[in-house]
């Protein structure tokens, strides 16, 4: 088929090569005339005879299968620049991000690929100023924050230190003071053991006292029942033998039983009164 040889002669490789490319738009608007001429005719023709129509059909694939392919390849031989200018632009849209990319986190918020060279620029700088500006002041902020540490390294340091002599201070303190209470405890405990040494010695001269006036008491309170016992000695003679005689008292011969009881009652207490005796005269 002659359009296709001369399809496949065209070959663009260059922006410049605009005649082969009118070219190929000519050959691809003929094909495409021919492609819609042969579809009018298909259809007067099915309308005729189904027969006919399917005829037409298998004709028309034929026609289809042979032109379609050369369209596409025409087509895309007919926009090779367009290819290319779009392929700078995509080019030129990622340089843009590449570039942009190095101060601003996300690039999809400004339209690069519309952006006049100038605007780019500028916007750009403006980019790298807000960069530097924020690198700076992180940096400053992380170097006050090293410095600050740095201080207050030093600053706890210091507190240890003084902290250190502070308990050394304390320490030789309480050292003192524990001294100072034992020596004060072991003088209490030497005045108490003097103490009670010196109350021992009290206590047992008072007791050796106690017991040499004790001793002296009893020898005097012994020497005193000896002589009331001496004086009482005639009386409780007297007593004895008054109980004595009480004994041997000689009772009258009773015949009357009521003089009887009294007689007996009489022995009664006469028995009491030398029982009473007797025992009194042994407490005395």
């Amino acid at each position: 088929m002659k359009y296709e040889i001369k399809a496949r002669e065209i070959k663009i490789t260059d922006v410049s090569q605009v005649k082969e490319m009118q070219e190929a738009r000519a050959i691809r608007l003929e094909l495409k005339n021919l492609r819609v001429n042969a579809d009018k005719k298909r259809k007067e023709l099915k309308e005729e005879s189904l027969r006919t129509g399917k005829a037409i059909q298998g004709i028309y694939n034929v026609v289809e299968a042979l032109i379609v392919p050369m369209e596409k390849y025409l087509e895309n031989q007919e926009k090779f620049a367009e290819r290319i200018e779009e392929q700078k632009k995509k080019e030129k849209e990622l340089e843009r991000q590449k570039q942009l990319s190095e101060f601003v986190e996300d690039t999809s918020l400004y339209n690069l690929l519309e952006m006049s060279e100038a605007g780019f620029q500028e916007l750009l700088k403006a980019s790298e100023t807000a960069y530097n500006a924020r690198i700076k002041a992180e940096k400053d902020a992380e170097d006050a924050r090293i410095k600050e540490e740095k201080e207050k390294q030093a600053e706890n340091e210091r507190i240890r230190k003084e902290n250190e002599e502070l308990k050394k201070e304390q320490a030789k303190k309480d050292a003192l003071i524990q001294k100072q209470k034992e020596e004060k405890e072991a003088l209490i405990k030497k005045q108490q053991a003097e103490l009670a040494e010196e109350k021992r010695k009290r206590d047992e001269q008072e007791a050796k006292i106690a017991k040499e006036k004790a001793e002296a008491e009893e020898k005097e309170k012994k020497e005193a029942e000896e002589k009331r016992q001496a004086n009482l000695a005639p009386d409780k003679e007297k007593l004895a033998m008054l109980a004595n005689d009480l004994i041997l008292f000689p009772y009258p011969e009773i015949k009357d039983e009521e003089a009887l009881k009294v007689l007996e009652n009489v022995k009664e207490l006469i028995k009491k009164v030398n029982l009473y005796i007797i025992k009194n005269i042994n407490n005395l």
